[in-house]
């Protein structure tokens, strides 16, 4: 699978969309929450609810969790299920840089 995403605010929360070679589509909204960000979609994708999360950690690194449930029915929800993890971590290498004189 291969696809492309972009991401904008619109004034009032931030919009992500995603389209891949799959003929997939997720519409995710959302913006802060307490002490993370999280985009998440408002209508049932192939009967599924999608989470997008990003996290400041403790070691400054900013984990990236993406979830899916099955679709709410009236009061009963599923537990999310973890799609994937990242771990976000400013790259200290200054060797990965030219000189200036190279």
């Amino acid at each position: 699978m291969n696809g492309k995403s972009l991401t904008a605010f619109d004034g009032t929360r931030w919009v992500h969309f995603w389209v891949d070679n799959q003929a997939g589509v997720q519409n995710l909204k959302g913006g802060a929450e307490k002490d993370r960000f999280t985009l998440r979609s408002e209508e049932n994708i192939a009967g599924f609810e999608y989470s997008l999360t990003w996290k400041k950690q403790e070691d400054g690194s900013l984990l990236n969790i993406h979830q899916r449930r099955k679709a709410q029915v009236g009061e009963i929800a599923s537990e999310w299920e973890t799609l994937y993890e990242f771990v976000y971590r400013k790259n200290l290498n200054s060797d990965l840089l030219p000189d200036e004189d190279e």
